[in-house]
């Protein structure tokens, strides 16, 4: 049998007889990282659209160096790069997160008092998500009473499709979300996840009719959900309040969800905080349930 080829440097199969220490591979890619992030902020830095040539001058670096750090960044929408000169400016995603991030630190702020209070009005457990491109992100979660942990770490991400909050996103949030949705696709997490456009359409009408969204199971089996909205200062609904529950306390007699009115005044109020003047949706029952 022949002898095992031995490892090079990047810990590929090579002549050295070495493989890259663990500490080396680490530092290498934290200055890939360094780099990165350098590249940024030269685009960010500059006055009008950049070439190549200037970002690798002005970093004293190579240009196929930096192209690959550039070629990246656009793939994931961090840059643009001008077809006809190009040449690079900031992506729209730096931007989206750029505004999260604002959006994000006057919200938590005010959310904890809210979510606390809602938590001891209706005994459930309470959620606070935000929303990215095409999909939601746990930002808070205040817990209930119940012997049964209904948790969500923190930072958890779910498609639109698949959540009440999701859907309220969809609902009363920018059309563009609707079009990262339909590319992102409509993925079975559950057997009760809605994974027929046709239907998914309808729930979002429902709930920009009704100012509300609750689903059943559609990402863990055993949870249910319902949700409102919460309005930033432009009229733009940037996060959700949800209850939490098993499936059992949400269901009512008249189909809404339970504890309504609280989980409205607490959303209503949050948006208030966060600089919302205009009409907070209450549907057609306005009471709550």
């Amino acid at each position: 049998m022949p002898a095992p080829m031995p490892m090079s440097r990047n810990g590929k199969v090579g002549m050295s007889g070495q493989e890259s220490p663990p500490g080396e591979k680490a530092a290498s890619g934290v200055k890939s990282v360094q780099v990165a992030l350098n590249v940024l902020e030269a685009v960010a830095a500059a006055p009008e659209p950049v070439s190549v040539t200037e970002i690798a001058r002005q970093l004293g670096l190579t240009k196929p160096s930096v192209f690959r750090h550039l070629k990246t960044l656009v793939e994931h929408h961090m840059l643009n790069q001008d077809p006809n000169t190009a040449r690079y400016t900031l992506g729209v995603r730096l931007h989206v997160l750029g505004q999260m991030a604002s959006n994000r630190i006057d919200i938590l702020k005010i959310s904890d008092p809210i979510m606390r209070q809602l938590r001891d009005d209706t005994g459930m457990t309470i959620n606070l998500a935000g929303f990215l491109q095409d999909r939601t992100v746990i930002l808070r979660s205040a817990l209930g009473p119940s012997a049964i942990e209904l948790s969500v770490r923190i930072g958890t991400e779910y498609p639109f499709h698949a959540t009440s909050q999701g859907i309220i996103a969809l609902a009363f949030g920018r059309p563009e979300r609707m079009a990262a949705m339909r590319k992102r696709g409509l993925q079975r997490i559950t057997d009760h996840t809605v994974t027929d456009l046709g239907d998914l359409t309808r729930d979002i009408a429902e709930a920009r009719l009704r100012g509300w969204s609750m689903v059943f199971e559609h990402t863990i089996l055993g949870v249910a959900a319902a949700s409102v909205p919460i309005f930033d200062a432009t009229g733009d609904s940037i996060a959700a309040i949800s209850l939490i529950g098993t499936p059992q306390l949400f269901v009512t007699e008249n189909g809404a969800p339970p504890h309504l009115a609280v989980l409205r005044q607490a959303g209503e109020k949050m948006s208030a905080q966060l600089g919302f003047r205009g009409r907070y949706p209450v549907g057609d029952n306005p009471s709550g349930a």
